[in-house]
């Protein structure tokens, strides 16, 4: 008569056995699998990188001049500020006087929405400071008042003191 295992593989059979939930021993039994093709296609991408790297710095030492223009052509390109430079001396210089009239009430709207979105925030700001100073001048004298009240206590308590001597005393 045959084990109910007869089929099963070790592996399995340790699977099985174990406590753990299904889909972490089936994510676990496929781990060693995956972890192997994953290092064979990291292999393969790395040799390959490696020969078109080798061979693009091969190309740039044979042809300096070129990949000198193409780095500076592409830094003006890639960078805001040389970017922005060759934008105004060029392409800024075909635009029409009317065309530069509205980009400049554009721009100025823009301005008034700002400074008026400013003024808006100032004044909650201020808002608040003046309620925050009318609150640190209520404190300040609650804080006063309590202080006259601790003193009157101290006192009252010190009088206390000297009358309970001295009745002490008198027995």
């Amino acid at each position: 008569m045959a084990s109910p295992d007869a089929g099963r593989t070790p592996a399995q059979g340790e699977e099985a056995a174990s406590t753990s939930p299904w889909p972490l021993r089936k994510l676990q039994s496929l781990t060693p699998g995956l972890w192997s093709q994953y290092k064979a296609y990291e292999d393969a991408f790395v040799e390959r990188a490696r020969g078109t790297i080798s061979d693009a710095l091969v190309l740039v030492n044979e042809h300096q001049a070129e990949a000198i223009g193409c780095a500076t052509v592409a830094g003006f390109i890639i960078l805001r500020g040389p970017r922005r430079f060759l934008y105004r001396n060029t392409l800024g210089r075909f635009k029409t006087e009317k065309d530069l009239l509205n980009d400049a009430e554009q721009s100025m709207m823009e301005y008034k929405k700002s400074i008026e979105h400013l003024k808006k925030n100032s004044k909650y700001t201020l808002d608040k400071i003046t309620i925050g100073e009318s609150d640190l001048q209520r404190g300040q004298t609650d804080l006063r008042s309590t202080g006259k009240q601790i003193r009157s206590l101290i006192s009252s308590i010190y009088k206390a003191e000297s009358t309970a001597s001295g009745g002490f005393h008198g027995l």
